[in-house]
């Protein structure tokens, strides 16, 4: 319920469900997998004009209503969406995160935007994902000068605004949920504004 109507950013209710609603190839009566990306939030229907936001239930067998709360708390937070079945490997931008810590061979950043591609998705995020830094990542870091550098990844301090694309990918559960090493940094860009 009040999934996108606009084919814009603005509040045009030109899309219909077909167009702006659901996840590029799917259809009403369509089955989808765990993580799949299914649509996109607005504010259709009854709730025309006021800000974007998800209305879901869950129901009993019985069709009884119940609290989704519990549920939700217990959820984990996947990164990415799972793109449309047959599509090769993904990689993933993350876009103005903070460094948390870094390790020998890691580093953790909280997030802020993210991007999927092929997918051609971005959207705002915000969880610790930790991410493997192999030998050969590109570690780089913008300077006043506006010349990029090869760094260590030591020299990465807590709290700065850091770019990271990821290593193509086999999209799946595990890389979805992103724990710790699961995913691993081809480039990475410290001391971004």
């Amino acid at each position: 319920i009040h999934l996108n109507n606009d084919i814009g950013p603005t509040n045009d209710n030109k899309a219909g469900c077909a167009e702006g609603a659901y996840a590029p190839g799917l259809r009403t009566g369509d089955t989808v997998k765990r993580g799949q990306l299914v649509g996109f939030v607005g504010d259709s229907g009854d709730a025309d004009g006021i800000q974007p936001h998800l209305h879901f239930e869950i129901r009993r067998a019985s069709g009884v209503a119940i609290d989704p709360y519990r549920f939700l708390r217990r959820s984990v937070q996947l990164l990415f969406p799972r793109p449309p079945l047959g599509e090769g490997p993904v990689t993933l931008t993350l876009k103005k995160a903070k460094v948390v810590k870094t390790g020998d061979s890691s580093v953790t950043v909280r997030t802020r935007r993210i991007a999927v591609s092929p997918m051609g998705l971005s959207y705002l995020l915000t969880r610790n994902v930790t991410l493997a830094v192999p030998p050969e990542a590109t570690i780089e870091r913008k300077t006043s000068t506006g010349a990029v550098t090869t760094v260590a990844l030591s020299t990465a301090k807590v709290g700065e605004v850091v770019r990271v694309w990821t290593t193509s990918f086999a999209p799946g559960w595990q890389a979805q949920k992103a724990g710790p090493g699961v995913l691993s940094a081809a480039r990475i860009v410290f001391g971004l504004s």
